[in-house]
């Protein structure tokens, strides 16, 4: 090992030699700006990081070693810095003869060796927190700690203060004695959330970055849960897919520049998934101090007042029945379930006048029907405005297939793929396109506004759509998806998958007050048939019970019993369920592949079927 190697593994203890400790007595303080000591508003100073480096969050230090922070610290030249600490280093233990680690241990070993230690409960208060609060949270006091995952490569053991995090996941502090080239503070098992039973609480719930901080605020009189760092929302976000949410989260990261940063992308990842939450001013609530511990310890009874009146509004008492029935007959009188026309009256004949906001509507169909031409259709005819988000096609092409149907309906024959080659009138489409549709439709896919599959991305660009149409003073937009089993939502399956992506699309409908339209693959069964049914689509159980209507696309000679398809430009609508609507009736079309659009038939609606009929229907179409 070279000298500089030498000297950057021996760091920390060469910083103390000729830099001051900051107030926070896990820094030092900065040399060029002073961040950390008495002068400073801040009890942090410049932090050794990752790689051997030392950065300042104030200055334009970053990224130095520590030959970088000792020429700068006594204006020395490189040479003389090298040599000097080179002398300095005759204390430090050099990093050649620490021994190295033991082979590394499975996640079970460290928590069974960890959990047979020697613990009792917390034999007096810790930084602020009392002791009745401490044993209440499981925390427990080990007076003999050693790290499993590094046992037998340092000798002696520490006093450390164990909390539980969850189920088998801890978070250790040491107490004493100080190992300057060791770190601290563990995580046992894994990082997970402090506290998520406080999501349960019907209080609103402080979110901090550690277990210390979630304990403080506790202490305080308030509800809250630790991240264990300032990157572990993920937990949190994880948590509140299957936990009721609080009354409200006050997020409350640490008082400097890191968790400024870090609170505002909390609300985001937050609210992408409808969980109300706000950015608490923490220079208020911590009184100026870094965190929830120091602003305890500093002035516990000025920090306990501020957390009540944050948690105040928790207090009031709620009747749950009232205004039930009167917020009922409001949104009656308000129009909230008026139907929302399609502009295409056979369609709007089958849904009862039109869809209904707060609706999740899927639309199934075997390969080559026409899915996603359908819906491209049906949404640009509406005229109203509304996301397409398709997994399968660019946006040219649909929008070329768009320009296509225009120029038909004025009388000019032009196919999409001629469109795209910029043949014959392709200059009057686009001029056509850009009046009729491109001010409503915003279309979406992979490499055309869309980076990944994973829906949170997908409700991110939904969300802002909600925004921007609410400042305009215009309703929510339609949302297209074609087609959800192409969604990611974390499930681990595709059954389980597709349940997660239908329930956080009816979600968004119902909060935002408008219609999501999702296209289905249909199974196996289905497909080899032809036909359609409730039951048609891939994870069928979670389409039947989770969407508000099923539509779905066949060859109308199927539904005439016919013998042959021979005609595959016939096509039929089903409905297969409808919620306020009459099930197994069907719309007729020709389907026109060229200009992708649906005329309808001559006598497009059919009438609710006589029961005899509905049976046949039935029959033929529930393929499981």
């Amino acid at each position: 090992m070279d000298i500089k190697e030498q000297l950057k593994a021996n760091a920390e203890n060469l910083a103390r030699g000729f830099l001051d400790e900051a107030r926070d007595h896990k820094s030092f303080e900065c040399p060029k700006c002073g961040r950390g000591g008495a002068g400073s508003k801040h009890r942090d100073g410049i932090k050794l990081g990752a790689g051997g480096l030392f950065g300042c969050y104030s200055c334009d230090f970053k990224g130095g070693d520590i030959i970088d922070l000792y020429m700068g610290k006594n204006n020395v030249d490189y040479k003389t810095a090298v040599s000097e600490l080179g002398a300095m280093m005759s204390f430090v233990p050099p990093a050649a003869q620490v021994k190295k680690p033991a082979p590394s241990k499975t996640a079970e070993q460290v928590i069974a060796e960890f959990e047979q230690l020697p613990m009792v409960d917390m034999p007096k208060a810790y930084r602020g927190i009392s002791k009745e609060t401490l044993n209440r949270y499981g925390v427990k006091y080990c007076q003999k700690f050693i790290n499993p995952k590094i046992a037998g490569t340092y000798k002696g053991a520490r006093k450390a203060v164990v909390f539980p995090t969850s189920n088998g996941r801890y978070f250790v502090r040491a107490c004493e004695p100080k190992q300057t080239e060791l770190c601290d503070r563990w995580d046992i098992g894994g990082k997970e959330p402090f506290n998520l039973a406080a999501l349960k609480s019907g209080r609103s719930v402080f979110v901090v970055e550690g277990v210390i901080d979630a304990l403080s605020i506790i202490e305080a009189g308030g509800e809250a849960i630790g991240l264990s760092g300032i990157d572990g929302i993920g937990g949190l976000v994880s948590a509140l897919k299957s936990s009721p949410s609080p009354n409200g989260l006050l997020l409350a990261a640490d008082n400097d520049e890191a968790g400024v940063n870090g609170a505002a992308v909390w609300a985001s990842k937050l609210k992408e998934i409808g969980v109300e939450c706000e950015v608490v001013d923490t220079a208020k609530l911590y009184g100026g101090e870094k965190d929830a511990n120091e602003a305890l310890q500093r002035d516990s009874k000025s920090f306990r007042q501020r957390v009540a009146e944050l948690s105040a509004h928790e207090a009031a008492v709620v009747n749950p029945w009232a205004g039930s029935f009167s917020g009922f007959m409001e949104r009656i009188a308000g129009g909230d379930y008026k139907p929302i026309p399609t502009g295409i009256k056979c369609i709007d004949d089958l849904l009862g006048g039109g869809f209904v906001a707060k609706q999740l509507v899927v639309i199934g169909a075997p390969p080559a029907m026409g899915k996603t031409a359908f819906c491209q259709w049906l949404v640009e005819k509406t005229g109203k405005a509304a996301l397409y988000f398709c997994f399968e096609m660019a946006r040219d092409q649909l929008q070329a297939r768009g320009i296509s149907r225009v120029l038909f309906e004025h009388g000019k024959d032009l196919s999409a793929m001629e469109v795209m080659q910029g043949r014959g009138c392709w200059r009057e489409g686009v001029e056509l396109y850009k009046q009729e549709i491109a001010g409503n439709v915003a279309y979406f896919g992979l490499g055309s506004g869309l980076h990944s599959s994973d829906i949170n991305e997908m409700l991110r660009i939904m969300q802002d759509g909600v925004k921007y149409r609410a400042s305009i003073g215009e309703p929510s937009p339609l949302v297209v998806v074609d087609y959800l089993q192409l969604l990611r939502a974390g499930g681990k399956d595709e059954s389980e998958n597709l349940q997660a992506v239908m329930e956080r699309l009816k979600e968004f409908a119902v909060r935002n007050g408008t219609v999501v339209i999702g296209i289905v693959a249909n199974n196996r069964e289905s497909n080899k048939a032809g036909g359609v049914s409730m039951y048609s689509g891939r994870g069928g159980s979670s389409i039947e019970y989770g969407a508000d209507i099923v539509l779905g696309l066949t060859y109308t000679e199927i539904l005439d019993q016919q013998e042959e398809v021979t005609h595959k430009d016939k096509v039929s609508l089903v409905m297969t369920k409808g919620r306020f609507a009459q099930k197994d009736s069907r719309v007729d079309f020709t389907f026109d592949g060229r200009h992708t659009t649906f005329i309808p038939a001559a006598k497009p609606f059919a009438v609710p079927v006589s029961k005899q009929r509905s049976k046949e229907i039935n029959s033929l179409l529930r393929l499981r």
